[in-house]
């Protein structure tokens, strides 16, 4: 358990006692006029908190794609990647582990026209929810494909951003999804924290030069987390990015024990929103390493 977590966790537990917020983020390629009185979440542009949860099932609009209902801490992709991706200039992306493709549609309402997202999934029914979720938001310049991380590599320094929402514990999900507390061990964040380090590494070459990779989980484990900033700073030529945050985001910023690489905890005894870990590298020069 991360140390600053150590210290507040009666304010953690008071956390998971209440509801989860219930958020959404607007496609501004089909502009509503709907939830007038939805607040602004702060770190995404189209981020909307809702006072309640309406029947989205039921809602047409929804289902145009209109909107995506997507939990608000995972929303700060968006004010991270700004502050090094000019979104104004065509970008190759790589959303590696992408269903059901929150991150995917999130970052398509970013790109230029002339940009290309690539948005993958190694699970076949996944990426079938994924495709579907991709069709619904409307954009061309998005293809969805079902393969294995280790198939990019022939993809040689061909994207400028690499997304890897990486499979993890979703500890940081307790509250929303209770039965991920009920099947919570460390043999799972273990096996998470190895598949992790196993899917970067299979995907690494397909990261350009000087392009960025924006690793994520929804974990609140340091063996998912900081722990993976120092195999990734050990393993590649990187550098760690400090994302400038206002003070009044009340995200913690945090550092790895051994490379220092910047991490950034969102929490929900913190602000409105679920467990997110978040952490952006630029990949330097090569340099042959054995990963394993």
């Amino acid at each position: 358990m991360p140390f600053f977590l150590q210290n507040e966790w009666d304010s953690l537990e008071l956390a998971h006692q209440s509801a989860p917020p219930t958020s959404i983020r607007l496609n501004p390629k089909k502009p509503i006029e709907e939830f007038p009185n939805s607040e602004q979440i702060p770190w995404s542009q189209y981020g909307r908190y809702l006072a309640e949860r309406p029947s989205f099932t039921f809602d047409p609009l929804f289902h145009a794609g209109a909107y995506y209902v997507q939990e608000a801490s995972s929303m700060f992709l968006e004010y991270a990647v700004k502050q090094f991706i000019d979104f104004n200039h065509s970008q190759n992306v790589l959303d590696l582990c992408a269903a059901p493709g929150g991150k995917s549609t999130h970052i398509a309402s970013l790109l230029s026209e002339d940009s290309l997202l690539i948005s993958n999934e190694i699970i076949g029914s996944r990426a079938t929810i994924l495709n579907e979720n991709i069709c619904k938001w409307g954009y061309d310049n998005t293809w969805v494909s079902n393969a294995d991380p280790s198939h990019f590599k022939r993809t040689t320094s061909f994207f400028n951003l690499m997304l890897v929402d990486a499979p993890c514990s979703g500890s940081g999900l307790f509250r929303k999804i209770p039965s991920y507390a009920q099947d919570f061990n460390l043999d799972l964040v273990l096996h998470c924290a190895q598949r992790q380090k196993r899917i970067l590494a299979d995907a690494w070459d397909a990261l350009a030069y000087n392009g960025f990779l924006v690793y994520m989980t929804c974990s609140m484990s340091e063996a998912e987390n900081e722990q993976i900033l120092d195999f990734i700073s050990n393993e590649f030529d990187v550098e760690s990015c400090k994302i400038s945050v206002p003070p009044h985001f009340h995200i913690f910023e945090t550092q790895s024990e051994k490379s220092k690489a910047y991490g950034y905890r969102l929490s929900p005894h913190l602000l409105k929103g679920e467990g997110f870990f978040l952490a952006i590298f630029q990949k330097k020069i090569n340099r042959n390493t054995s990963y394993f």
